[in-house]
């Protein structure tokens, strides 16, 4: 794994693209932090490993939901409660309709 830098990327593409060629995921940063990550690839395995980056972004997100949910309590809900709530948004949809 390399990182480079917005300014290194920009002043010095070439060592850029060698790391990429060289099969090396590449971290760019701005201001000494991480803002994105780039995976090597081919046109033969595109597809894949762009199906495998929206299940690792699926699973970030849902990790985050459901930290959000413990920090809330939400996790402690029973499933009647549940069912109560959603009741009560279908009763409030059903009311602006009419």
């Amino acid at each position: 794994m390399r990182f480079f830098g917005t300014r290194i990327l920009r002043n010095n593409p070439g060592e850029f693209w060698a790391a990429l060629e060289e099969g090396e995921t590449v971290v760019l940063t701005a201001e000494g932090k991480p803002r994105g990550i780039i995976l090597p690839t081919s046109e033969g395995e595109f597809e894949q490993v762009m199906d495998v980056l929206r299940r690792v972004r699926y699973q970030l997100a849902l990790e985050r939901a459901w930290a959000a949910a413990r920090e809330s309590g939400a996790d402690r809900i029973s499933d009647e409660e549940i069912e109560e709530e959603i009741a009560a948004v279908r009763r409030a949809r059903t009311r602006r309709v009419s």
